[in-house]
Order: structure tokens, then C-alpha cells, then sequence
């Protein structure tokens, strides 16, 4: 049986391409869950797991959990994972930036993962960078641990990065180009060679995107470690610029500043800066007989324009305790905001008992 197609059939069809496209930012979308940026002038996607105003009150606490008066809560959403992982997201408030550029951070929880950078199963999420992997029989006929030397292999946020089909190149050298492993036409490019050594693949790479937006990877001493390339930036075609910052300690990078709302090298006008403390237990581990040491723990996480330091949009306050081990577990997020040493305050959210 032969189907046929009516002009008004075609007309409608026709009307429908002609509507996303027109509905599709005029300066295109990064490939989903690679660079942690969110155009606010788009709408958010419509989640399915999110709790409904109802279903929220009936698992969230009736009584205050605080003292203060001021309206409104903490938002967070609520999720379980396909592996059965109880999930917990707390975006983090910022102030706009140019053509609505903005980070996208959050506070998450995993109830699978173990002790991380805010406290037990808790992260720090939006911060996109290239890490080492091990090779495997499938990809590259050999299963060799991440042990520091050419077998070694690379992930974009979780996205193994093979040789692009139809380039020359060695697993990376300079001028080696990539592309994911589920099929992408993000262009990613690895740049000259590690201070540490070749065997410790390249020093940076440059990560294009179809809409034109490119992010660059481990540029800076603070933002390579032996185990991953951290993203020093992410840029449009116009230029607008986020700019990431880092510390390095112990062979740890850690997330210090996010700066936005500038173009190109340009000072943001607007900052999120992280803010740590020493752990009462450090993490310790050895890999290829290279010691890393997680000395630092999340204290808070401060949004307000770069230079207005005594005011704050939004101040995120964690408050952790111990357990008999040592380990520390966060157990209160407080949300604030200070306009000239005035502080006014939500009333916690409480996440452990």
C-alpha cells in the first residue's frame, strides 16, 4: 500500500520545521551535559521527575527549621536515578549576565557516591572537565589502568574521546583531533605537551562546538592535575566568556572563582566564589604511586558583582558535623543574601539528621 502525502499534510509538516527552528537560540546550544551553561532566556525543559508542590509537603518538614522571618525557601528537586540513587539538586542563584550567559552550579546529592568536595555524597555539579581513563580490551586491545602512560585515556564529562575517524594522529600527542564516543560533532583538540612529561599526555585542549562556542581545558598550572584537565573557559561566537579559576594542592585542583558578564579576556562584572575549610579527615589515595590528598572541604559559596564586597546576592552557608570515623557530613544549606552588611537569611534546609 502506497501512502499519500496531501498538499495541506506538507503544509503542516512544513510548519512545524519552520516553528523549531525558529524557536532554537539564535546562538545555538552546546551539546546537553558537556558545558554547564544555560541561556535564561529559554525556557527550562519540562522534567518529569520533579515533585510536585504536593507530593514536596508530604516528605518535607512541617515545622520551621529555623528562626528567621524571611519569606520563601530554599529551592531544590528532587530526583531518583535509573541505578536507584536518591538525588538532590540545589541550583545556585546568580546574577544575570550578557545575553543571558550564565553558570550553571549546583549543590547535588548522591546517595551512591561517597565522601566529595561538600561533604559525604555531596558535590559541587556544573564543572565540566577532561579525565584520564582507563584503556579497555574493546577500544583499544588492551585493559591497562589509568597508571600515567601513553595507554592511558581521555573522557569529557564522562564521554570516552576516540580519534576522530578520517584524521592521523597518537592518543594524545599535539595536534591530536577527538570526537565522543556516542556520536557528537563536538571537536575536541589536544595541545603540546605536559610539564610533567610526554607519558602524561598534552597540556591542554580545546573543545569546539557545532553552534561555535569553543571551552578550553588545562591551560593554567591551578586547573591540570596528573588525573584531569580543568576547563579554564568557556566562550561564544561573540566572545562572552566565562572564566573558571583554581587552586592546587596536594595535587588537587579545586574550584575557587567563576567569573561572567564580559567579553573575551575581559574582567566579569559578576563572581561566585567558593570558599573552603580544612577536613578533620583527609582523603588520601594513590595512583600509579602518585599521592592525591583532599585536604579541603566546601565552607561556602558567595555570588555578588566582582568588586561589591560587602554586599552579596546569595550566600550559601554548609554546616557539617562529624561522625566517629572522622567523616563529615553536611547537614545543614542556608541561604542568604547582604546588601551593605545587612544580612537576611532563609531558614535552613536541613539534609541530615
Amino acid at each position: 500500500m502506497v501512502k499519500k502525502f496531501t498538499p495541506f499534510l506538507l503544509l503542516c509538516a512544513l510548519c512545524t520545521f519552520i516553528q523549531t527552528v525558529s524557536q532554537t537560540p539564535p546562538d545555538g546550544i552546546p551539546v546537553p551535559g558537556i558545558i554547564p551553561v544555560v541561556n535564561k532566556n529559554t525556557p527550562d525543559p519540562i522534567d518529569n521527575n520533579r515533585l510536585s508542590s504536593q507530593d514536596r509537603q508530604s516528605i518535607m518538614p512541617s515545622a520551621p527549621t529555623g528562626n528567621s522571618s524571611e519569606a520563601g525557601i530554599t529551592e531544590g528537586n528532587l530526583t531518583v536515578s535509573l541505578s536507584g540513587a536518591a538525588n538532590y539538586t540545589i541550583p545556585i542563584e546568580v546574577l544575570p549576565g550578557i545575553k543571558g550567559i550564565v553558570p550553571q552550579i549546583s549543590l547535588s546529592y548522591d546517595s551512591q557516591s561517597g565522601n566529595n568536595i561538600a561533604g559525604y555524597g555531596w558535590s559541587v555539579s556544573g564543572l565540566s572537565s577532561i579525565t584520564r581513563i582507563p584503556s579497555t580490551k574493546y577500544h583499544d586491545g588492551v585493559n591497562d589502568p589509568v597508571d600515567f602512560n601513553n595507554l592511558d585515556r581521555f573522557a569529557l564529562d564522562g564521554q570516552r574521546l576516540l580519534i576522530k575517524n578520517g584524521t592521523s594522529g597518537t592518543y594524545g600527542a599535539n595536534g591530536t583531533v577527538y570526537e565522543t564516543e556516542n556520536f557528537s560533532t563536538t571537536k575536541v583538540t589536544s595541545f603540546g605537551v605536559s610539564p610533567l612529561g610526554a607519558t602524561y599526555g598534552p597540556q591542554y585542549f580545546l573543545v569546539e562546538y557545532p553552534d561555535g562556542s569553543k571551552a578550553q581545558y588545562g591551560n593554567h598550572l591551578e586547573s591540570r592535575s596528573e588525573l584531569k584537565w580543568s576547563i579554564d573557559y568557556w566562550e561564544n561566537p561573540q566572545g562572552i566568556r566565562i572564566n573558571y579559576s583554581y587552586a592546587k594542592f596536594l595535587n588537587i585542583s579545586r574550584i575557587m572563582r567563576i567569573s561572567y558578564g564580559a567579553i573575551g579576556t575581559n574582567p566579569g562584572c559578576n563572581t561566585i566564589y567558593f570558599h573552603y575549610k580544612k577536613r578533620n579527615r583527609y582523603e588520601n589515595a594513590y595512583i600509579g604511586g602518585i599521592p592525591f590528598t583532599e585536604a579541603y572541604i566546601l565552607s561556602y559559596i558567595q555570588v555578588h558583582p566582582t568588586n561589591a564586597f560587602n554586599s552579596h546576592y546569595r550566600k550559601y552557608t554548609l554546616t557539617h558535623d562529624s561522625n566517629s570515623l572522622g567523616y563529615e557530613r553536611l547537614t545543614h544549606i542556608t541561604e542568604s543574601s547582604a546588601y551593605e552588611g545587612t544580612v537576611k537569611s532563609r531558614n535552613p534546609t536541613v539534609v541530615s539528621s
